[in-house]
């Protein structure tokens, strides 16, 4: 018995490609909603001051862009500019207690940067 979301990413089973979820293109797009949220929200200070928005998107940017198809022009143009235009140094800012998580973010990034370019 298959799952509904089993059903849904099935490519064989559709019949028109409207019916059929691409899950990495999908996750794509969310990385880079999340992308562009942080791009226009990080205030470089404390997570206590994020919106429930702006904390999703620091949360989950990069669980989205490690199963988001590589090669994804949007993903790649967000990436760039959150990392080459002081976003991501605020990202730091806001992260440089948690070691951790920035240097597995970090590798996240890398991995799909690789990956694509």
């Amino acid at each position: 018995h298959r799952s509904f979301s089993d059903f849904l990413k099935g490519r064989q089973r559709a019949t028109v490609d409207e019916s059929f979820v691409n899950v990495r293109e999908l996750e794509a797009c969310l990385a880079h909603r999340c992308l562009e949220v942080m791009i226009k929200g990080l205030p470089g200070n404390t997570l206590e001051r994020f919106s429930p928005g702006l904390r999703y998107a620091d949360r989950y940017w990069t669980e989205h862009l490690a199963k988001a198809r590589y090669g994804s022009a949007q993903v790649a143009t967000s990436l760039e500019i959150f990392v080459f235009h002081g976003h991501l140094l605020k990202w730091f800012s806001v992260h440089f207690k948690d070691l951790e998580i920035m240097i597995s973010n970090l590798r996240i990034v890398h991995i799909w940067s690789v990956r694509c370019f």
